[in-house]
């Protein structure tokens, strides 16, 4: 592997680190102050997915597999 590539790799890797924890920290908020968990809304209605997931799919997952 050149040194050009190996900067590449790890430049990326690091913004998928830190995409990643702070994608994690939004989540730290959802838990309320006695220790429930809250579920988040969705950004987007649970049909902005169709025709790729189905309205139904999506409930199933946020509301349940969340």
């Amino acid at each position: 592997m050149e040194k050009r590539d190996f900067l590449k790799t790890m430049a990326i890797g690091g913004l998928g680190l830190a995409t990643t924890s702070s994608w994690a920290s939004t989540f730290e908020t959802n838990y309320l102050e006695n220790g429930d968990y809250k579920l988040p809304k969705l950004p987007y209605a649970y049909n902005a997915l169709e025709p790729y997931i189905d309205e139904q799919t999506m409930r199933l997952h946020h509301s349940k597999h969340h």
